[in-house]
């Protein structure tokens, strides 16, 4: 039973990460960080399924066992090298100073299959030689120091978006690392490796896994347009929890049963009302953990199809104005949200403040230049990483311009409202509440804002100035 459900966490985790792959093969091209992301997270599926086989194959287990202490020593090189490329990477793969860094990463890969590793190496019946011990000490400074220390200071030098990302990571990393050096001391020193399930490198793996799909998810690391549904998340975090739960009320039972000396039966009724207790507790723990990733219980077709209802019934064009503004921060939790609407006549979009107070941004400026061009929602602190993505000088040139002009504004982010071509909105919103970034969430929900109230604004504009012609008797 304990064996079936770890193959069950096992495979949960491989689907995350296979994700996690999806996701840094679909940013392939974009820079050098991305493809040592790639690499590394290549390396720790390929060591993830050889460890699982390790534990199940009888005749090929020696070979399975070298393979897992070469594939760890390629992932402690994957990881310094995306360490020191990330977020923005270089143009070269790799330096001549990186190469010859890695040459002890390049002799722990050898060093398994070697006669001089093991001192006996026999079905069930490993003994370590001293070389392992300098095998282990590599790995830690590699992967702990030289790899997690630059993560650390790259961490503390960075901000925005970039910072919760590294955040997330440093966690993960840290975490999985802790857990899989602990085993693998464990293994040599205490117990001889054995054909069961390695309990503690499984763990420590998947912790890895979530926290860096949760960046992915919430924090668009990788690639910000990446969405998979609610569902989906759901199911597979239930799945996960209960069958680690599960694996702890059998850990539970059997510890019963051996220190005690207490009758099956009697710790089979208790393990399962333990599992019958414990699983609506579970369902709502991940109900609560999934809603937080996914903005709110009330989904963003909700909340957008709620925005829709107000506006279509609203007559006034500054009252329509003021019901999308206000419902944006709210949802969003931000202060500055800043509608600027078309003025035809002075060539100008303009903002009605609450203070009564107008604000201009000049439709022929840098912002609208590159907003003719592309109607994606432009985020202020990922304009740096999108200058480097795009690969004409003069679409970098609109780039900078836009991002001066954001600046200028103080804006956060910025997405325009087009109707036959023509931008007749801009929608400015400041910096998030509490030092937080645009989520992947955020980006959606304005884009379904766009599409589902663009119409209602152009033709409440339409007819606004219809009316202030009449008004003037030019009609």
């Amino acid at each position: 039973m304990i064996r079936t459900l770890l193959h069950i966490f096992t495979g949960v985790n491989l689907l995350l990460y296979l994700y996690i792959i999806y996701s840094a093969l679909k940013r392939w091209k974009y820079n050098t960080a991305i493809k040592y992301f790639a690499i590394f997270i290549i390396f720790s599926t390929c060591w993830i399924f050889i460890r699982l086989f390790e534990n199940i194959a009888i005749n090929n287990w020696g070979l399975l066992i070298k393979l897992d202490f070469s594939f760890a020593a390629l992932v402690a090189g994957a990881a310094v090298l995306f360490s020191r490329h990330f977020p923005k990477g270089r143009d070269r793969l790799i330096t001549v100073k990186e190469l010859f860094s890695l040459i002890p990463i390049l002799i722990l890969v050898i060093l398994p299959f070697s006669n001089i590793f093991f001192e006996i190496f026999s079905y069930k019946q490993i003994k370590y030689s001293n070389w392992y011990f300098l095998y282990i000490g590599v790995l830690i400074l590699y992967f702990l120091i030289i790899g997690g220390g630059t993560f650390i200071r790259k961490f503390l030098r960075s901000k925005g978006i970039i910072r919760l990302q590294l955040a997330y990571i440093l966690i993960g990393y840290y975490f999985a690392l802790t857990i899989l050096l602990y085993d693998s001391l464990y293994t040599a020193t205490v117990e001889p490796r054995i054909t069961n399930m390695d309990i503690l490198f499984f763990n420590g793996s998947i912790i890895f896994s979530l926290f860096i799909s949760y960046a992915i998810l919430k924090y668009r690391f990788l690639d910000t347009r990446i969405i998979i549904r609610k569902g989906i998340i759901y199911g597979s975090a239930l799945i996960l929890l209960l069958a680690f739960y599960t694996y702890l009320a059998l850990l539970l039972k059997t510890t019963i049963e051996e220190s005690w000396q207490v009758n099956p039966g009697w710790t089979t009724i208790i393990l399962i009302a333990l599992v019958a207790l414990g699983f609506p507790l579970l369902k709502k723990l991940i109900e609560n953990l999934v809603n937080k990733i996914f903005k709110d219980k009330k989904s963003i077709d909700l909340a957008v199809k709620e925005l829709q209802e107000k506006v279509v019934k609203e007559t006034d064009f500054e009252k329509l104005i003021k019901i999308v503004n206000e419902q944006i921060r709210q949802y969003l939790n931000i202060k500055i949200v800043q509608l600027y609407v078309l003025n035809h006549q002075k060539h100008y979009l303009v903002y009605q403040d609450t203070d009564g107070l107008s604000r201009e941004i000049n439709a022929n400026g840098d912002l609208l230049k590159y907003f003719n061009k592309y109607t994606d929602v432009l985020v202020g602190e990922e304009i740096p990483h999108l200058i480097e993505d795009r690969q004409g000088s003069f679409e970098r040139e609109m780039l900078q311009k836009a991002s001066k002009e954001m600046k200028k504004n103080k804006a956060g982010l910025a997405m325009p409202f087009k109707a036959d071509d023509e931008i007749i909105g801009l929608l400015i919103l400041g910096q998030k509440l509490k030092n937080q970034a645009y989520t992947v969430q955020d980006v959606q929900y304005l884009e379904r804002l766009r599409e589902q109230v663009g119409f209602t604004l152009a033709n409440a504009l339409l007819y606004k100035e219809a009316m202030e012609r009449i008004s003037a008797g030019a009609v």
